[in-house]
């Protein structure tokens, strides 16, 4: 039998697409289907999520500034916080012990550290596109070592025994009287324009318009300022770093209530505070805020101890104190979760802090001391019939008190009567620390500094009308701090500062409790947000060019 003829599998399609057109249709776009899929997977393994330019960030700030003027307002928190974003410096202080370059790009310090020389970067512009120059750093000098300035005593004394050179356009060079260890942090201090504030250093700061709406050459540059906050904007010619963040906007508030409700509200999207927030949620289920927490360890919590008090001058007395507080008492108590303890005037992060320093309390040891020393009996000690009595003078805030009510608590079983008198801030520094009248202060003290170097609050030359409030004067001290101060090896300056911090704590001027904590809550849309080591709150922006809001997926090779 013969087989019918075989059919071609070609002539089969054919006629299956022309007998089926649609069937045929919807096989390929199947396909295609797939084959996408497939395509789009191989895209997303072959690519990831980077931070990317765009979006705003707001925050939330309490009060209204002096002026926007960091130079002649450092200690001005909003100044602090405009001038970390819109100014430029010689140098950057990074996480409290690092040196970065900034409208310097480099520099060089002579052996005898007598000689420094910076090379300035060449491209850099104020943000009114005026080129940045040697002449506007030797401008600023000028206005520091100007009788009329009247920012910190401390800074002016820095720059007044300091030569400036400009050799060219690029290049500053400084010429010190004699070695000075602290000076390339000291050179951490913003730059003014020259073309706005002349160069003479006869410009009134405080009325000087720029003093109010700034000009400058950093990462941000100012867009608008009034009475409800500013604004600033990226500086997109700016060459040291690449911010992400296009706006940063900040707006003032009454008091730290309100500024906290407008970021549960989601007016704002972050808030700085002593204070520890509480975690706001939305819809009762997923927290909307972030909350960062560093130490900061360039403010500390002292208690002066008077060294002209008639009780507590007694070196025996202040001892006793110091051996009888306890201060894990008060970070577990007044200040749980918002302070941690300190124990030196160098601070804790410092690479010349010395941490034999901490020791535990000994109130068996206090007590041993006044019985040396000739304060007898009880429940309140006396000796020659005068009781063991001081006062001591806290901030009229709840926490001061709290602290206050806390040391008092642990000196009374060692036989002192202290008497609480809170003041406001003003007239606890009048009419106590600046006045040397006290028995005991307790406040809040800023370092403002990074350098570790302790001679502002306690050398002997600081006790007139300086910032030795407890008097302290031993030739010693003196000479180890001098010693530190012009000493340029860092082994041989931590040797100084380790028996300064010794002889310090055995001499008892004062005694260092603790340093806050800074609580800085965001909204979970703002990422990248990083602290590091902060001597001050404006150092929250230190890495200010790692936030972002928006993402983007980009190829990643090799995959």
């Amino acid at each position: 039998m013969q087989r019918p003829p075989r059919r071609s599998a070609a002539r089969g399609a054919r006629r299956n697409r022309a007998s089926n057109p649609a069937r045929f249709l919807t096989s390929r776009f199947s396909i295609a289907a797939v084959a996408a899929a497939l395509l789009a997977a191989c895209a997303l393994v072959g690519t990831e999520e980077r931070p990317a330019p765009g979006g705003i960030y707001r925050e939330a700030l309490v009060g209204q500034p002096l002026s926007l003027n960091p130079l002649i307002h450092p200690n001005d928190r909003i100044a602090r916080d405009v001038g970390q974003l819109v100014y430029g410096s010689l140098v950057r202080v990074v996480d409290g012990t690092s040196i970065a370059g900034d409208i310097a790009r480099d520099w060089v310090t002579a052996p005898n550290g007598l000689t420094y020389t910076f090379r300035l970067r060449p491209d850099l512009r104020w943000h009114d596109a005026h080129l940045v120059t040697s002449a506007d750093v030797l401008a600023t000098i000028a206005l520091l070592q100007s009788p009329s300035y009247t920012g910190p005593r401390e800074v002016a004394e820095v720059w007044r025994g300091v030569r400036g050179e400009a050799p060219d356009p690029t290049t500053v060079v400084f010429h010190l009287a004699q070695p000075f260890a602290p000076f390339i942090e000291a050179c951490s201090f913003p730059i003014l324009p020259r073309h706005l504030f002349g160069d003479d250093g006869s410009a009134n700061l405080l009325e000087h318009p720029s003093s109010f709406f700034p000009i400058g050459s950093g990462p941000y540059r100012v867009r608008s300022v009034d009475e409800s906050g500013l604004d600033l904007v990226r500086n997109d010619t700016y060459p040291v770093a690449h911010p992400l963040l296009d706006e940063i906007q900040f707006r003032y508030f009454e008091n730290a209530a309100s500024a906290e409700k407008a970021v549960e509200d989601g007016a704002v999207d972050g808030f700085a505070s002593s204070a520890r927030p509480t975690m706001a949620t939305q819809n009762g289920t997923a927290p909307v805020l972030a909350v960062h927490e560093a130490p900061l360890f360039g403010t500390q919590m002292v208690l002066f101890l008077g060294g002209e008090s008639a009780i507590v001058g007694d070196r025996a007395v202040r001892l006793a104190i110091e051996r009888g507080i306890d201060r894990r008492a008060l970070v577990d108590g007044p200040l749980a979760w918002v302070g941690v303890a300190a124990y030196s005037p160098v601070p804790a992060y410092s690479w010349a802090y010395s941490p034999d320093v901490e020791r535990p309390p000994d109130p068996a040891q206090a007590a041993r001391l006044l019985d040396d020393a000739g304060w007898v009996g009880g429940p309140v000690r006396t000796r020659a019939g005068r009781e063991l009595r001081v006062e001591l003078n806290t901030m009229t805030d709840e926490q001061s008190q709290a602290v206050g009510g806390i040391i008092a608590g642990q000196l009374a079983p060692l036989g002192f009567r202290v008497i609480i008198q809170p003041l406001e801030a003003l007239d606890l520094y009048r009419e106590r620390l600046a006045a040397h009248r006290f028995d005991l202060v307790l406040a809040n003290v800023s370092l403002g500094s990074s350098d570790p170097d302790p001679s502002w609050m306690w050398h002997s030359s600081q006790r007139g009308d300086g910032l030795n409030f407890a008097g302290y004067a031993s030739p010693v001290a003196d000479d180890l701090m001098a010693r530190a101060r012009a000493d340029l090896d860092p082994t041989r300056r931590r040797t100084e500062l380790a028996s300064f911090q010794q002889l310090w704590l055995d001499d008892v001027p004062s005694v260092v409790l603790a340093s806050p904590l800074l609580f800085y809550e965001t909204s979970s849309s703002i990422r990248g947000v990083r602290l590091g080591t902060l001597v001050d709150p404006s150092a929250r922006f230190q890495h200010v060019d790692e936030w972002y809001v928006r993402t983007q997926r980009v190829p990643v090779l090799g995959r």
